[in-house]
C-alpha cells in the first residue's frame, strides 16, 4: 500500500489539477458561466458525463456551490465558494503563461485577458475577486441556509 503525499502541490493538484476542472473553474471566473448547459457550450468540448463528475468533485471539495438559481427556479447554478475565489491568481497565472507560449492562436476574448493581466495583473485580479465574493455574497443573501452549510 502507498502513502499518500502531504506536499502541500500534490494536495492542490488532487483537488483541482485536471483540466476540466481548471477550465470549469476559469469559465466562472472570466466567462461568467453558471449553468450546466453554460459549461458544455465551452469550445473545448466536455462531455456531459465528465462535466457531471468534475462539477460534483468540486462541490464536495469546496471549491464551488450548487445552489438553486434565483432566477429561474427549476435551474441550479454553480459558484465558487470563497475558497474558490483565491483560485483567481491562479488562473490569471495560467493565462499569463500561455500568453507568453503562443500569441496566435488565442481568440480575441482570451487575447484581452492576457492584455489586461499584463498591464496591471494586480488590480485585474483584485477587481475578478471583488465581483466574484459579491456574486457569492448575493448567493446568501438570496438562500441564508447555506451559510450554515458552509
Amino acid at each position: 500500500m502507498t502513502k499518500k503525499s502531504y506536499c502541500p502541490v500534490y494536495q492542490s493538484l488532487n483537488t483541482i489539477g485536471d483540466k476540466w476542472s481548471l477550465i470549469i473553474i476559469r469559465d466562472i471566473i472570466y466567462h461568467r458561466k453558471h449553468h450546466f448547459n453554460d459549461f458544455l457550450s465551452s469550445k473545448e468540448k466536455i462531455s456531459k458525463s465528465t462535466l457531471s463528475n468534475r462539477l460534483k468533485k468540486l462541490v464536495e471539495n469546496g471549491i464551488i456551490m450548487k445552489v438553486p438559481d434565483a432566477s429561474h427556479k427549476q435551474k441550479n447554478k454553480y459558484v465558487l465558494t470563497l475558497k474558490g475565489i483565491e483560485l483567481v491568481p491562479i488562473i490569471a497565472e495560467l493565462y499569463l503563461f500561455s500568453g507568453s507560449l503562443d500569441d496566435v492562436n488565442m481568440s480575441l476574448n482570451d487575447n484581452r485577458l492576457v492584455r489586461a493581466f499584463i498591464d496591471d495583473k494586480t488590480n485585474f485580479i483584485n477587481i475578478s475577486k471583488k465581483y466574484l465574493i459579491e456574486e457569492t455574497e448575493k448567493v446568501f443573501e438570496d438562500y441564508p441556509e447555506l451559510l450554515i452549510q458552509q
